[in-house]
């Protein structure tokens, strides 16, 4: 292997040795997280930590045990993820962030066995990964509807301006609970207690409206179209389009197609940023006469998913590779912090307020490998082997030391080794 970013010679090789000892580990915590629920078999996040089933862990859970040869679980991850698809009412199609398999829900939600609202949503990605990889039509064309009904409630419900953008009702549904890119919005901090506080008290706002996405947005308390959200909603437009095609649906694939290229297009002209050619998410507030839409100026590892999603053209690539490869903003020792290491919030020990994940990892290498910078993603994947080898599988790292923290034996970290297997494919 070649040097890193920052002239580093990697630590270890993208190799089967070094595939089959993270192998050895991911399937272990994964055989560790799996429960079966009545008809349906899950992967806990972390049993001492995270209990319930969320929804963009199961997909990242069915990739890994697809890299483990478990295709039967792949698939049932999927299928309890989809258990619990609001089935009527104004937001029919949703498909909760949160699954209670034993109860426990309604404190929280108002409802026993759902959470009221969504998160990053993967599920037609993950199903295309099952089809490509298992040649399983059978299983798409039993899930189809479902994800059609989910990806229709996103632009019926989530979209009220009608731009291709769709937008977030609480900084849960980003996945990046705690991020400084909701500070101003949210009232967050360096108080991480009172962080809590603050987002179960938006928590609490919603359910007073029954989560009724409508009624959320008009109410303007939090409402943000995040850029990686948006970059994986058109990619998985993308996706289901390719299922759709699959299964000789062939006029619903070409509408899904249409939508993924009017996302991407609208990503384009309305986050980025043309001074800077970085990528921004976009917050709806209040004007003096009515609400306004500006950019939240916060660098991180967000404004590179664009290259997932193929957004940007070959030479505004080159120059989100230049800023993510450099040593002073995204490339320590063990990449991606969430944010930026000049920002001077930058906390390289707190709760995404600076640490690396491996699923953000996960997310721009194959942004990095669609555009062909497989030296970069190669150095990626080094680095984020290296972190886990050393340290195991952890909710998340601190980007200089790579010590572990948050949750131990967190099962999405096992995407580790899909990662090496994008290295070596």
């Amino acid at each position: 292997m070649s040097a890193g970013a920052d002239g580093r010679s990697d630590e270890v090789r993208l190799d089967s040795g070094t595939r089959e000892l993270l192998r050895e580990r991911v399937a272990e915590v994964m055989a560790k997280h799996r429960v079966t629920a009545g008809p349906y078999a899950y992967t806990k996040p972390s049993p001492r930590v995270y209990e319930q089933q969320w929804l963009w862990d199961s997909c990242f859970h069915a990739i890994i045990h697809l890299d483990l040869g478990d295709a039967e679980q792949a698939r049932r991850e999927i299928k309890a993820a989809l258990s619990r698809q609001v089935a009527s009412g104004p937001d029919a199609g949703m498909v909760p962030h949160m699954n209670y398999f034993d109860g426990g829900g309604e404190p929280l939600w108002g409802t026993p066995d759902r959470s009221g609202i969504t998160q990053p949503p993967m599920l037609a990605f993950a199903v295309r990964e099952i089809a490509r990889r298992t040649s399983d039509l059978g299983f798409v064309r039993g899930v189809f509807e479902p994800l059609r009904r989910y990806y229709s409630w996103l632009a019926a419900r989530r979209d009220p301006d009608g731009d291709g953008l769709v937008s977030i009702i609480h900084p849960w549904e980003s996945g990046w609970d705690n991020s400084q890119r909701w500070d101003e919005l949210a009232g967050f901090g360096d108080d991480e207690e009172r962080n809590k506080a603050i987002r179960s008290e938006m928590c609490a706002r919603l359910k007073g409206v029954g989560f009724d996405s409508a009624a959320a947005l008009v109410s303007g308390w939090f409402d943000v179209e995040p850029v990686d959200f948006n970059c994986i909603y058109a990619e998985n437009l993308a996706a289901l389009a390719w299922c759709a095609r699959e299964l000789g649906f062939d006029e619903s694939a070409e509408v899904l197609d249409q939508k993924a290229t009017h996302v991407r297009e609208a990503i384009r002209d309305k986050m980025r940023d043309p001074a800077t050619g970085l990528y921004f998410d976009i917050a709806t507030v209040e004007g003096e006469e009515r609400p306004i839409e500006r950019p939240i100026r916060v660098e991180t590892p967000a404004m590179f998913f664009p290259l997932f999603a193929g957004i940007p053209w070959p030479e505004e690539a080159s120059a989100l590779v230049s800023k993510l490869a450099s040593p002073r903003s995204f490339w320590p020792q063990y990449p991606i912090p969430t944010v930026s290491m000049e920002d001077p919030r930058f906390a390289p020990d707190r709760y995404w307020r600076g640490t690396t994940w491996v699923n953000i990892n996960w997310f721009v290498m194959q942004g990095l490998l669609r555009y062909g910078f497989r030296d970069v993603a190669e150095d990626l994947a080094c680095r984020t082997a290296d972190l886990v080898l050393r340290n195991g599988l952890w909710e998340y790292y601190d980007p200089h030391t790579g010590r572990g923290l948050g949750a131990k034996d967190l099962s999405w970290s096992g995407l580790v080794l899909d990662m090496v297997r994008l290295a070596e494919t």
